[in-house]
């Protein structure tokens, strides 16, 4: 995570590559919860200090995420459950009458009674034995709508909403989608959040950053950065945007295939219908006038139907186009095409390619458009490889 405020140690940076036990990941992210917060105290270093903080919080992750494994086994209606937690400093937590008093000092209370700062406040439960079996506290805190706050300790503290938290496109630096709230919410009380979504997976976040994934019982790190940086530092504005698309796709459950081609389009071999570069251009040939049975003969025939839906786009420029509506487009089952200058080239079109054995066919058309530039593949489960040369140079 170069260039950002809360980078975080070369050695988290490093463990964040690896494939990791819960318990080291927790101490992880407790010691992303000291770059955040700015609090020594939570630091890895302080590990070894009986009852340390850092110990402390790592126990309230660790027991954390096993309630949110445990919920990956319920249901309610028949639905999967999911859940959202931001795990922030008291005083980031604390209401704010309570935050805006000098230590001491006595302030009336609305029935004209006074209380001193350091009283203790009513008792709201301990997370997550306290809410275990409450067959509410996911339904109140799904991770897309709302979220429940604790302290390090594991002190529940608030129930955070979209009413609470403030602008979240403004709190963000990217698009994170469905995962865009959790996300703010960690920014805004400059903490952690932890999100179990639909299928299992859990997403931690420190300070708004998304930090690990957890698929099939298996914990990742998530490089976003190190994507965005080469898309970036190849392609500029069009690799800023095919990245953003990207990270759309995998925080809404969808897949897809986004390729930059560096070839010019008629060395891909795309069927003549998903060529939206040809549907658009000025030369292309007429659909035909159907009145009167128009002859269909000549230049015409190789026009398709489909090219009425690619003139209906309202651009044919991946940088003239909002990224949900591309994601919308590459969710499509196929490959999204465009050129280093960002002409959409196709969208949902079948590439031939040779499956292997032990590979699906996404993978090996990932593979195939590779020859001719940068591949990013996006699983439906969440999962991203970056593919170049026909080979996979990096997976998240």
């Amino acid at each position: 995570m170069p260039g950002h405020a809360h980078s975080g140690s070369s050695e988290t940076r490093e463990a964040l590559r690896a494939q990791l036990p819960t318990h080291v990941i927790a101490h992880l992210i407790a010691d992303q919860f000291a770059q955040v917060t700015g609090q020594e105290a939570y630091r890895f270093a302080r590990h070894a200090e009986p009852g340390s903080a850092h110990d402390e919080l790592a126990g309230t992750i660790v027991e954390s995420l096993d309630y949110m494994n445990a919920l990956t086994r319920s249901r309610v209606e028949h639905q999967e459950l999911t859940h959202g937690l931001i795990i922030a400093p008291r005083s980031e937590i604390a209401p704010r009458g309570e935050r805006e008093r000098a230590p001491g000092h006595a302030t009336p209370s609305a029935e004209g009674r006074s209380s001193a700062e350091g009283a203790s406040p009513p008792a709201l439960g301990h997370y997550p034995e306290d809410f275990r079996d409450l067959k509410r506290t996911s339904l109140l805190t799904d991770g897309y709508q709302s979220a429940l706050c604790i302290t390090p300790a594991g002190r529940a503290a608030r129930l955070v909403t979209r009413d609470t938290v403030a602008n979240v496109p403004e709190l963000l630096d990217r698009d994170l989608g469905s995962l865009s709230f959790l996300a703010a919410a960690s920014k805004q009380h400059n903490g952690i959040g932890l999100m179990l979504r639909q299928g299992g997976s859990i997403t931690t976040f420190a300070g708004g950053r998304p930090l690990f994934v957890r698929r099939s019982g298996v914990w990742h790190g998530l490089l976003w950065d190190q994507i965005q940086s080469t898309m970036t530092g190849r392609y500029g504005e069009v690799g800023a945007q095919v990245f953003g698309v990207a990270l759309l796709l995998t925080t809404s459950s969808k897949g897809g295939i986004i390729a930059v081609s560096e070839d010019p389009p008629d060395a891909l071999s795309l069927h003549e219908k998903d060529r939206v570069d040809r549907a658009r251009s000025p030369a292309a040939p007429p659909q035909g006038d159907h009145q009167g049975g128009a002859d269909r003969a000549g230049p015409e025939r190789e026009s398709t139907p489909e090219w009425f839906l690619h003139r209906l786009l309202p651009a044919g420029n991946i940088l003239d186009l909002s990224r949900p509506t591309l994601a919308l487009l590459a969710g499509i089952d196929g490959a999204t095409v465009v050129d280093p200058e960002g002409h959409l080239i196709s969208y949902g079109a079948i590439v031939e390619s040779m499956q292997g054995r032990s590979e699906g066919a996404r993978t090996a058309a990932a593979r195939t458009l590779s020859a001719h530039g940068l591949v990013i593949k996006v699983s439906e489960d969440g999962p991203v490889q970056i593919f170049e040369n026909g080979e996979p140079v990096l997976t998240v």
